[in-house]
């Protein structure tokens, strides 16, 4: 979670293509716009919003899992990526 982190080591794997990485929570949040984190191909980010009730986890991570398998094997998404969040992910919004 976000203070245990290390953002420098994390951020150099990252641009070595060592690590592929989704987060969603940060030391500090929100994550500030100048972050070099929104700007890595290898850096998944989205804002700390989410919250799930323990039965629904399944589903959810379910749901997350075919997301990324069709990504990475370059299948249509269920889910489509607008410009509008890639538009905040590099906080220009």
């Amino acid at each position: 979670r976000g203070p245990v982190v290390d953002y420098e080591e994390l951020t150099q794997r990252l641009k070595r293509g060592e690590l592929i990485a989704g987060l969603d929570v940060f030391d500090p949040e929100p994550l500030p716009k100048d972050s070099r984190l929104r700007h890595l191909p290898h850096a998944f980010v989205s804002p700390h919003v989410a919250w799930y009730a323990p039965e629904t986890f399944g589903r959810y991570f379910s749901i997350m899992v075919d997301e990324f398998v069709r990504f990475f094997s370059g299948e249509e998404l269920r889910f489509e990526l607008t410009q509008r969040m890639v538009d905040i992910r590099h906080g220009r919004i």
